[in-house]
């Protein structure tokens, strides 16, 4: 039995091309509209998510959220380093390009199912060696550092959420993206990060 793979936030054209390239190699693809509700009903399947921009990572993220067993394979305009590792933070278990042949996105997808990453090779030698003081990830918005300096600054979510005009759980909802987003596992992970790559002294300043 093929194994199911769904496909989400990528032309119509793309998964139909992909569908019929990746069908000799044990794949069914489904073009999906609401990733989640197609998980729930296909225990075990994967889903390739489109990204092109950093905050379709949010996808990943609330996907990962509700389902932590889920396999998620991003596919990427972009696979430089710091894409790359935005994509891992978000919880997909792999990313491939997206003009990668059909070939290189079955064996991404075969792994993602063995609990494997595959990752390009200069990509994981930079990783794994990288220990360089980071700048201002990519990941964060203006917006979002303001939140990061409301809270350096002692203000409350409660607080941060009257001043973004959200109700305090959409804010906290917000907040955990962006701390996805930058690898930190909360508050206090998330300020000493940008505290380190020196982003509240800029912002003060």
């Amino acid at each position: 039995m093929p194994k199911l793979v769904g496909v989400f936030n990528t032309p119509p054209v793309y998964a139909t091309g992909l569908a019929g390239a990746l069908a000799p190699t044990g794949f069914s693809l489904e073009q999906v509209d609401q990733p989640l509700p197609w998980l729930k009903r296909h225990h075990g399947a994967a889903v390739l998510v489109g990204v092109r921009e950093m905050a379709e990572f949010d996808v990943v993220i609330e996907l990962k959220a509700e389902d932590p067993d889920s396999i998620v394979v991003t596919l990427l305009n972009d696979e430089s380093v710091e894409t790359v590792e935005a994509s891992l933070r978000a919880g997909a278990s792999a990313s491939v390009a997206l003009n990668a042949r059909a070939d290189e996105v079955a064996l991404t997808l075969h792994a993602a199912l063995l609990n494997r990453t595959m990752l390009p090779t200069l990509v994981a030698r930079t990783m794994a060696g990288d220990t360089r003081q980071r700048t201002r990830p990519e990941s964060i918005g203006d917006t979002e550092l303001s939140w990061f300096r409301d809270l350096a600054a002692g203000k409350t979510v409660n607080e941060l959420a009257g001043r973004m005009g959200y109700s305090e759980r959409e804010m906290y909802r917000r907040l955990q993206r962006v701390y996805a987003r930058i690898g930190a596992s909360g508050r206090t992970d998330a300020l000493l990060r940008v505290a380190r790559w020196g982003l509240l002294d800029d912002l003060r300043g």
